[in-house]
């Protein structure tokens, strides 16, 4: 994951908010329990909650921050069908797919010294409202990363008298998989683990994934 702006001794983060006193004298008494509640229904007592649509940008910020997925997010996609084994592959090829995109964006401001240098100089010119844009962005996939690494290059280029020489390139989308029995199916193939571009084409179908 690329690195974030720090801010300087000049400039702070924003406040966090103050929280109440849990022992407030003035706050309000739990209500009592009555021993006269209406009996549930056997349909409301049989009743579950709606499962929720697996969550796969959350999975791949779990992954960039952590290296690795939490044994409870593991347990929670196991539960909706995907076999460990599969999870496992899951993670070393989006692993792979960010490092590879890491070292494509250090690459287009001339490699990771010159990114180091540029968000040195933003922790000093940066107002906190554009550090808290920047690092929200960067932190992000795709389009929004790279136009927030553009923006700071081109400032930083313009305040050290540099040419602002930025370059956009034209994003094919791709088709997300429909179902999960088809992502496991495309996981489970050999190339997965094998070819690094059958493995980016099967992880932008996972971002894009309609289930």
């Amino acid at each position: 994951m690329m690195e974030q702006i720090q801010y300087t001794d000049g400039v702070t983060g924003p406040n966090a908010p103050e929280g109440g006193d849990p022992g407030d004298e003035h706050s309000e008494p739990a209500a009592e329990e009555t021993a006269e509640e209406a009996p549930q229904s056997e349909n409301e007592a049989d009743s579950t909650e709606p499962s929720s649509p697996l969550d796969f940008n959350r999975y791949s910020s779990e992954i960039a921050e952590n290296g690795s997925l939490s044994d409870e997010t593991i347990s929670e996609l196991e539960k909706s069908g995907i076999p460990r084994d599969i999870v496992e592959q899951y993670v070393l090829g989006t692993k792979a797919l960010q490092d590879q995109v890491t070292k494509q964006m250090y690459d287009s401001v001339g490699g990771e010294d010159s990114y180091n240098q540029m968000i040195e100089w933003a922790s000093e010119n940066f107002s906190e409202d554009e550090i808290d844009a920047y690092n929200k962005a960067i932190t992000t996939d795709g389009a929004s990363q790279k136009f927030a690494l553009n923006g700071l290059k081109a400032r930083y280029e313009a305040a050290n008298g540099q040419p602002n020489l930025v370059r956009g390139a034209t994003k094919k989308t791709v088709s997300g998989f429909r179902s999960t029995a088809e992502m496991v199916k495309a996981m489970s193939d050999p190339r997965y683990k094998n070819d690094p571009a059958y493995r980016a084409d099967v992880e932008n179908r996972v971002k894009n994934a309609s289930f």
